[in-house]
């Protein structure tokens, strides 16, 4: 897929990695080094592509706490009101978290460490609110010579002050960004960052949470630094998730709720070039998944009103230039097609491919990811690497899509975008055009259905046909920009329906439900040559046996013939395979669109195959491949940690227990930890290992793999003659809640009885309340249930419906995923997963129970039953323990940090 924008994180931290940063002025070592990141840039400059690094400017890490309120929400609070002064900030971590650049610790401070309040500082920042309202600073009395507000936690995104200057999710230090001094900060390591590794724009997080006279200063010191240093051109996009009218006021030059339609601005200064905005996606949502197909006018309304409001100028290129981003997903919201499905996912993308802006395409959205849930409650952020913490959320029969290794180039929503991407690109040509984004509709709109045309030139246009309703078929006659007797094909699809323009300039099209078309004048612009399939196929684990000579093939096939040529473009594990004994050949040297290679299979070495075809390789129609290819599998005879998916291997402890032998084929590198000791350092893979293992005590090996360190088995070897000892992530775990004094009556101690599986005995005469944790007497870590929070959703307020909107908004939350998994049976009644996020609430246990089952076996005790599943009582969910709770332990999502339990 040839792709026009890249993504890269920057920054260190703790409590969030790399949005809860500790030192603006390093990177995250645990991504790799400055010179690391340099020569990603370049590489991807080499490929045509723009690097793009998303930068957070309105908080860092959670390093203070609001007297009175370490471990509990702080009211907000604004100078000296009724409610007291400001909060005194106190240093959060006893044990000294904070660094010096040098690494040197330095003592947490016991106070802000810049100063007392000024009875009579006020405010210097310009705000603006959600409607576009310009607020100014009445009063008096602030720490002006902190670098951070003291004025409390962000609950009421609609009050100007509180989304300007609260603490986000009451974990993040809000900075001070109002303040030259913070300001100047700030600028000076971003102009290094640019320097440093030559990036081409930044993504700015939660932009709608700094006061404007920030942006007023910083964007401009950021496009003259970077045309010193010779760049044409430096965008700079903000996460709109907010109103029109709040992000109208950043965009650009801006313009307040006084100036729509105007050629007005709150001054001359440009900010933001644009950035990822909702509107678009809530008509689509609320079209989709609330299944109200009248809402797909919306869009047209949005463009309209939308243009009224923002300026869209950019003073390095001097033109008007429409640069917001639209999505069908991201990170903060449930994948549509979880909500929904496939089709209405394919008719979204196709949508925002061809309206005006930048597509933004969600990651995993190509491997057809459809986790429930959202990144607010750890869901919904898969890794295309193999991760097998997915696993324990089995979205389809097969299981779930973000377990196994998701770099696939031939998978059919990969090939889909490409095209999308393809076509978009043929049509429309570079960004930037004021002639593009010109959109045309039907006046009145048509019911139920978006028709847009749109185009850079009178060649290049199209119209684009959607039929929002999911289940009535929909005829359209509909003017176009074409001729009598013009022939119009669908450019979707390789064979799509043909269309002849009528005497009137008129074209009739039947759209089924949730089916959308572009017509342009046939033939289709031809596109790049693509790679339908490869085998064996990616990712794949083959176990060809020994003992017999017998020939296995590799294959690949392409969409049309390819030049022979083609051979010199074909590599098999690095090396280019034409003229060896053992390489490609075409299958038909005429017409070869498909290449093989055979090989002896019964003497091949274990471990990775790759396959790739190098980008420049030409068709015979003379279109060359844009994107270089490639694909791997694993040849593991043994079925080894790399191909398994069950964490537990019996051996892994051997040699009595003085040695580690690895069946891991596959294996890069590999670290190795006593289960409630410490990792050792990353080493290179070996065989075996020189391991002192301690009786009863689990030993974890992890392993990195085909770009994913998610590779982690145990096993626990117990003295001769003792009862079984099974693997485990922690070495004790507790039950502790309201019927056991939270641990103090009674420590909950819980028994494993399987690998990675324990029990524990409770008698309850209630609902109760209750938590798991590993360690005794202390909550550093727990596991309970993710809150439940809505998600933010509305109509924008220029939509006349907006005043009388009302639907039940979705939820992010263990619970409410949880439902999801229950409602298409990928759960049972007695399972769930609980977070170890800091802020993760108590699960309920349940006394009406009776017998019940867990994965389709009976759980027996001493007690009449044993379950481990939940029951709904008063909107609440309830672990159901009469008997026996029982706590499955999962492997840790390795990236995100918390640990998920199934229970």
């Amino acid at each position: 897929m040839r792709r026009t924008r890249c993504w890269c994180l920057e920054g260190t931290g703790r409590a969030r990695p790399r949005y809860a940063q500790l030192d603006f002025t390093t990177i995250d070592q645990r991504l790799g080094t400055l010179e690391e990141l340099r020569a990603l840039t370049e590489a991807a400059h080499e490929l045509g592509m723009y690097v793009i690094v998303d930068v957070v400017m309105n908080h860092m890490a959670n390093e203070f706490y609001f007297e009175g309120h370490e471990e509990s929400s702080a009211p907000w609070r604004f100078h000296e009101g009724a409610d007291g002064r400001e909060y005194l900030h106190l240093g959060r971590w006893a044990g000294g978290a904070c660094f010096r650049p040098s690494g040197a610790r330095r003592p947490p401070p016991k106070t802000d460490p810049f100063g007392r309040q000024d009875a009579s500082a006020t405010y210097n920042g310009t705000l603006y609110g959600q409607y576009g309202e310009w607020v100014t600073d009445s009063g008096a009395g602030t720490y002006i010579n902190s670098d951070f507000h003291h004025n409390g936690d962000l609950n009421d995104y609609f009050d100007p002050w509180q989304i300007n200057y609260g603490k986000i999710y009451g974990v993040m230090d809000d900075l001070r960004l109002e303040h030259e001094r913070v300001q100047q900060k700030y600028i000076a390591m971003t102009k290094a960052l640019i320097e440093s590794i030559d990036v081409d724009g930044f993504r700015v997080d939660t932009p709608m949470q700094v006061p404007l006279n920030f942006y007023k200063v910083w964007a401009p010191a950021m496009r003259a630094h970077a045309k010193s240093l010779g760049k044409e051109s430096f965008g700079i996009f903000g996460e709109f998730y907010v109103t029109p009218a709040r992000y109208a006021t950043m965009t650009g030059r801006g313009r307040d709720n006084r100036m729509y339609g105007q050629d007005r601005y709150i001054d001359g200064i440009a900010t933001l070039k644009g950035g990822i905005v909702y509107p678009y996606y809530w008509y689509i949502f609320t079209s989709m998944v609330y299944n109200d197909a009248q809402y797909a006018d919306g869009l047209a309304l949005a463009y309209r009103e939308e243009n009224k409001m923002i300026d869209t100028f950019d003073p390095m290129t001097q033109r008007k230039e429409y640069a917001m981003w639209n999505f069908c997903n991201n990170h903060d919201n449930w994948r549509l097609q979880s909500m929904t499905g496939r089709d209405h996912m394919r008719m979204c993308l196709a949508v925002v491919t061809f309206w005006p802006g930048v597509p933004l395409h969600y990651a995993g959205d190509e491997q057809d990811f459809d986790t429930p849930g959202s990144a607010l409650d750890g869901w919904a952020r898969e890794e295309l690497s193999a991760s097998m913490a997915w696993r324990a959320v089995p979205t389809q029969a097969g299981g779930n899509p973000a377990d196994r290794d998701n770099f696939d180039m031939t998978s059919e929503s990969y090939r889909y975008i490409a095209r999308l991407n393809g076509l978009r690109e043929a049509y429309f040509g570079s960004f930037g055009l004021e002639a593009c984004d010109e959109v045309k509709t039907p006046e009145p709109q048509i019911a139920d259905v978006l028709v847009f045309e749109r185009g850079c030139t009178p060649e290049t246009r199209v119209l684009v046909m959607a039929n929002f309703h999911q289940s009535s078929m929909k005829n359209l006659t509909v003017s176009s920009p074409w001729s009598s007797g013009t022939t119009l094909k669908d450019a979707l699809l390789e064979e799509g329906q043909t269309v002849l323009v009528d005497s009137l300039g008129e074209v009739t099209v039947s759209l089924r439900p949730l089916e959308a078309v572009v017509l342009v004048p046939a033939p289709v612009i031809t596109l790049a040559p693509v790679i339908l399939s490869v085998s064996p196929q990616h990712g794949s684990v083959v176990e060809w046996p020994t003992g017999h000579s017998f020939k296995v093939a590799l294959r690949v096939k392409f969409d049309r013939p390819m030049k022979p040529s083609i051979l010199d473009f074909l590599r098999l594990n690095g090396q280019v395979t034409a003229g060896r004994r053992e390489g490609f050949r075409c299958l038909n040297p005429v017409a070869c669109d498909e290449v093989i290679l055979e090989m002896e299979a019964s003497t091949a070495q274990e471990g990775f195959y790759t396959i790739e075809v190098d980008r420049g390789a030409v068709a015979l129609d003379g279109q060359t491949l844009r994107a270089a290819f490639r694909s791997h599998f694993l040849l593991d005879r043994s079925r080894g940690a790399i191909a398994q998916a069950y964490p537990a291997m019996a051996g892994l402890i051997c040699q009595n227990r003085t040695r580690l032998c690895h069946r891991a084929t596959g294996a890069q590198w590999l670290r190795i930890q006593n289960v409630g000791g410490t990792w050792t350092s990353w080493r290179a893979f070996e065989n075996e290992s020189t391991w002192a293992a301690q009786p009863n005590v689990p030993v974890l090996v992890q392993y990195h793999a085909a770009f994913s360190a998610s590779f982690v088995v145990g096993d626990c070897a117990s003295e001769q003659g003792e009862k079984p000892c099974w693997a485990s992530w922690h070495r004790t775990m507790f039950l502790r809640g309201e019927w056991n004094g939270w641990g103090n009556d009674d420590d909950g101690a819980m028994e494993k009885i399987g690998h990675f599986t324990w029990a524990t005995k409770v008698a309850l005469t209630k609902f109760t309340k209750s938590k798991f944790a590993p360690v005794l007497g202390s909550w550093e870590t727990s596991y309970g249930l993710h809150p439940e929070r809505e998600l933010l959703y509305n109509l924008p307020s220029f939509d006349p419906r907006s005043s009388s909107f009302a639907v039940d908004p979705y939820l992010s939350g263990s619970e409410a995923s949880r439902a999801w998994m229950l409602q298409r049976s990928r759960w049972t009644q007695h399972q769930g997963i609980a977070s170890g996020a800091t802020f993760a609430k108590e699960v309920w246990l349940s006394h009406l129970c009776g017998s019940a089952w867990k994965g389709g076996r009976a759980l027996h005790g001493p007690a009449p039953a044993a379950v481990a599943g939940r029951r709904r009582y008063g909107g609440h969910s309830h672990l159901c323990s009469c008997a026996l709770a029982e706590a499955q332990e999962r492997q840790p999502s390795l990236r995100k940090g918390p640990e998920f339990v199934t229970i």
